[in-house]
């Protein structure tokens, strides 16, 4: 088993698309996208107003609550390790434990050296792809979505967070303001040139 782990920003759709590409191919792959912590801040919001608190951070604080998150990607990472160690498969994971170094970096809540010790346990990657996509961009496409909203200053402090991990040496950026399908190709570009022996007879486009 080969694992993938995709950071940065933008990325769910991108890394359903990368695990369609790897079955097209031909290719033993799995893609599995992050696991979201809306209904743990839905859970914790309702109890926070049946308190008379503003929300989930004022109930039990930014610190505890990037714990919580860091759980639940430790359980998460290892499961599908322990599952996955005699499979064939390359396995993309959208967001690995980085992301909690970088949210604590960016949040300023927590410890990043705890945070290490807690995580250090858990399977590395074969390979990190970064896709960075620049604040502006990342605004302007949660814009369209009209879904949710994000604060510009925060992105460029969290991106600067994830530039400043020791572990960013070792990452793969790939540049995301693109279109999509030339991000894409960056991508599968990136597996390619990580793993010739795999990917020998495949073709990016």
């Amino acid at each position: 088993m080969s694992v993938v782990g995709l950071d940065g920003a933008g990325k769910s759709t991108q890394v359903r698309m990368l695990g369609d590409w790897l079955r097209s191919q031909g290719v033993p792959g799995q893609a599995h996208r992050s696991l979201t912590m809306a209904p743990v801040r839905k859970a914790l919001n309702a109890i926070a107003e049946e308190e008379g608190l503003t929300d989930h951070l004022e109930l039990i604080g930014g610190e505890t609550m990037r714990l919580v998150s860091a759980c639940s990607q430790l359980a998460r990472v290892t499961a599908l390790a322990e599952n996955l160690t005699t499979s064939p498969d390359v396995v993309i994971v959208d967001r690995f434990v980085y992301c909690q170094y970088a949210l604590a970096k960016a949040e300023g809540v927590g410890s990043v050296d705890f945070l290490r010790r807690l995580l250090g346990g858990a399977p590395k990657p074969d390979l990190t792809i970064f896709l960075d996509v620049s604040p502006a961009e990342a605004v302007r496409r949660i814009n369209v979505r009209g879904i949710d909203e994000e604060d510009p200053d925060f992105l460029e402090t969290f991106r600067a967070a994830y530039l400043d991990l020791p572990e960013f040496t070792d990452f793969v950026s790939v540049p995301g303001d693109g279109d999509f399908e030339t991000v894409q190709l960056a991508m599968r570009q990136a597996l390619v040139d990580a793993f010739p022996e795999i990917f020998a007879n495949v073709s990016t486009t």
